[in-house]
C-alpha cells in the first residue's frame, strides 16, 4: 500500500556542505558569529532564516546550535580529509569540469577517497537527526553521493537534491572516472533539480548514455526507485534587496561612491568572486577596447570591478588573480590623466552591496559558465526606480529568464563590446522598458517561489506505509512529526 505522508514544514532538513554562520571579529575572548558569504546561503536564509527547520553542514563542536530559528547541525571533518576533500575533489575535480572544463581537473584517487569519507559523515548526521519521512534537502556538487547513501539508510524520508552549478554535457562530464558513482548517488534522490532545461536535460542525458537507466519522460528509474528530474531556477528574495534599497541613506551612500570614484558620468559595476569561470578579464578587455576606440569616454566613464577572494590556495586562482591585477593597472596606465577602472578586492556585506548596486548606472555580469548568477538578481531587485542597465553573458544560466538584458558572448570580445556601450548609451525610454521587464520576472521568480516548486514537488512523493511506519529508520533522534503542509506552485519540468 502506498499513502502520502504530510510532513510538518519543522522536519524540514537542509544539507549544505557549510553551515551558514561563521565566527565575527568580537572582543577578547568573546565568541562572536555572523552570516556566512556564498550565494547558497544567501538564498537558503532568506527563505528559511526564521522558520523552524535543521540545517546541516561541516561545522566543528564549537559552533551553535541555533541560528535564529534554524537549529544548526554540525559534521565535524578533521582538517586533513577536509582539505582532500574541499580544495581537492570539490574545487579541482568537480568545479571546473561541471563548469565546461574551463581549467584542466584533477583526477586523483585520494581525493575522491577524502570526497566519499566526507559524505559518509554528512549521511550519518543527517541519518541520525531526521524526523520519521520528513523532507531531506541536499544542496549542490559537495554532496553528490548522499542522496543515495541516506536511502540505504532512511528509506523512510523524502529526498531532494539540487544542483547550483551547471551540469556539463555529457562528453565532458564522462572525463570524470568516477561517473557512474557520482550518477548513482545523486539518483538516490526522490526529486533531483537543475538550474535550466538544459542542464536536465544534459543530466539526463548522462544517465542514458552512462548508466543505462530506463527514462521514462522526465524520470530516471533505478530498479523500484523513481527519481524525477526537473529545472528549477533559483531566485533572490527581491522583496528584501527592494526594501533595503530604499531605506534612509541608502541613496546618499551610493552618491557618497560616486564622488569617491571621481563623479564620473557612467559607473559600470562587476561583482564577482574571484573564479576564473567569472570571465574578469574578458571584461575588462572589451571596456578597455571601448575606451580605445572611443565608444566611451575615459574621463567620464569608470569601471568598478569587485572582486572578492576565494580558494586562493589554487593555483589557477592566484593566476586568475594576478592577471586580473595586472589587466586593471595596465588599463590604468593608458589614461593618466584620470582613473577608469577601480579594483576592490574584498567581499562586500548586504548593505554594501545595495550601495554598490545603486551607484551602479550599468551591472556587467559576464561568466564563462555559471549555474545562474544571483548577482544580476540581486542588481534588478534594487533598481527600484526603473534606472540602470544590465549586460549579462548567454552563458549564466541566469540569461534564459533575464531575457530583456544586454546579453552577449564573452568569449567574443567586439561582442561583448557593442553590448556594454549600447547598454551606457541606450536611450533612457528603452533602458528603462527593459529593466522594468527584468524586474517583473525577478520579483515573481524569487527564492520563495523557487523553494515552495521544489518542495512542492517533494512533498508530493509517496512512501510505502510501512516504511513511513518504520521507527527503527530514524536513528536514536527521530521522531514522527506528522502534520500538514499546504503545496505551493509546481515545476515545469518540460525538457523539450
Amino acid at each position: 500500500m502506498v499513502i502520502a505522508v504530510q510532513v510538518n514544514p519543522r522536519g524540514l532538513v537542509i544539507v549544505a556542505n557549510r553551515l551558514p554562520v561563521e565566527p565575527a571579529p568580537a572582543a577578547k575572548g568573546a565568541v562572536s558569529w555572523r552570516l556566512a558569504p556564498g550565494g547558497v546561503v544567501s538564498v537558503l536564509t532568506s527563505v528559511f532564516g526564521n522558520e523552524p527547520c535543521t540545517w546541516v553542514g561541516y561545522g566543528q563542536d564549537s559552533a551553535p546550535a541555533q541560528a535564529g530559528a534554524m537549529r544548526l547541525a554540525a559534521v565535524p571533518v578533521d582538517s586533513a580529509t577536509y582539505e582532500r576533500y574541499h580544495s581537492g575533489f570539490c574545487n579541482s575535480t568537480l568545479w571546473p569540469l561541471y563548469h565546461d572544463a574551463i581549467r584542466p581537473s584533477r583526477f586523483q584517487q585520494d581525493e575522491f577517497d577524502a570526497f566519499e569519507q566526507v559524505n559518509r559523515a554528512f549521511t550519518n548526521r543527517i541519518a541520525n537527526i531526521a524526523p520519521l519521512g520528513t523532507c531531506v534537502w541536499i544542496h549542490d556538487y559537495h554532496l553528490q553521493l548522499v542522496p543515495r547513501l541516506l536511502r540505504q539508510q532512511r528509506p523512510d524520508l523524502r529526498i531532494g537534491f539540487f544542483l547550483h552549478t551547471p551540469f556539463p554535457a555529457t562528453e565532458v562530464f564522462s572525463r570524470l572516472p568516477w561517473r557512474e558513482q557520482i550518477l548513482d548517488g545523486v539518483l538516490g534522490a526522490d526529486v533531483i533539480g537543475l538550474q535550466t532545461p538544459g542542464d536536465a536535460r544534459s543530466f539526463i542525458d548522462a544517465c542514458t548514455r552512462i548508466t543505462g537507466r530506463e527514462i521514462v519522460g522526465s524520470a530516471v528509474r533505478v530498479g523500484e526507485h523513481t527519481a524525477t528530474v526537473g529545472a528549477f531556477p533559483v531566485g533572490v528574495n527581491a522583496a528584501e534587496f527592494a526594501v533595503m534599497s530604499i531605506e534612509p541613506g541608502a541613496r546618499t551612500r551610493a552618491l557618497r561612491l560616486r564622488e569617491e570614484w571621481g563623479s564620473p558620468r557612467t559607473v559600470l559595476l562587476g561583482i564577482d568572486r574571484l573564479d576564473y569561470t567569472k570571465g574578469i578579464p574578458q571584461r575588462l578587455r572589451a571596456f578597455a577596447e571601448a575606451l580605445h576606440r572611443g565608444d566611451l569616454d575615459p574621463r567620464a566613464t569608470a569601471f568598478i570591478q569587485v572582486a572578492e577572494p576565494t580558494r586562493d590556495t589554487l593555483e589557477d586562482y592566484r593566476a586568475e588573480a594576478e592577471e586580473v591585477a595586472s589587466l586593471v593597472d595596465e588599463i590604468n596606465h593608458q589614461y593618466p590623466a584620470t582613473r577608469v577602472v577601480y579594483y576592490l578586492n574584498r567581499s562586500l556585506n548586504p548593505k554594501e552591496l545595495v550601495d554598490f548596486y545603486l551607484a551602479a548606472d550599468v551591472l556587467v555580469c559576464t561568466p564563462l559558465s555559471d549555474g545562474m548568477n544571483l548577482v544580476a538578481k540581486e542588481y534588478v531587485a534594487s533598481r527600484t526606480d526603473g534606472s540602470g542597465a544590465l549586460v549579462l553573458s548567454e552563458f549564466a544560466g541566469a540569461a534564459q529568464q533575464l531575457v530583456s538584458a544586454w546579453q552577449a558572448n564573452p568569449f567574443d570580445s567586439d561582442a561583448l563590446r557593442r553590448a556594454i556601450t549600447g547598454a551606457v548609451n541606450a536611450p533612457d525610454a528603452q533602458a528603462r522598458e527593459r529593466m522594468n521587464s527584468l524586474r517583473r520576472c525577478v520579483q515573481v521568480e524569487d527564492a520563495r517561489a523557487w523553494s515552495d516548486a521544489f518542495l512542492g514537488s517533494l512533498r508530493q512523493v509517496l512512501r510505502p506505509e510501512n516504511l513511513s511506519a518504520r521507527g527503527r529508520c530514524g536513528g536514536s533522534h527521530a521522531r514522527d512529526h506528522l502534520g500538514s503542509q499546504r503545496l505551493c506552485c509546481t515545476s515545469d519540468k518540460d525538457l523539450t
